[in-house]
């Protein structure tokens, strides 16, 4: 599997990774070199066997939360922590064949 467009040296630290169909979704996590939290999603396509951009979670940069998919195309993230490391109640989904 090639290596994620905007980190070459591996994965983001602490990231959230479901399988949505032929689809692996990475989602958030940390920089691994500013330690920055991130809101970029990722997904890799097992069909052409290549990374494409989604659109970033929203409300912004979330750590350590749980997340889940219902196998076909939708991601489901709950809880975590923001930027300021307050614990979050918030639940959203995200259908990755719309990108939204």
């Amino acid at each position: 599997m090639p290596c994620l467009p905007e980190f070459e040296n591996g994965l983001p630290l602490f990231c959230g990774m479901v399988a949505v169909g032929s689809d692996l979704v990475v989602m958030g996590g940390y920089d691994p070199r500013t330690w920055n939290c991130l809101s970029s999603v990722f997904i890799f396509d097992f069909l052409s066997f290549k990374w494409r951009r989604g659109a970033d979670m929203p409300g912004g940069p979330r750590s350590f939360f749980g997340c889940a998919a219902d196998g076909e195309r939708t991601v489901f993230v709950a809880g975590g922590h923001d930027l300021e490391k307050n614990a979050l109640k918030s639940v959203w989904a995200y259908d990755v064949m719309n990108d939204n």
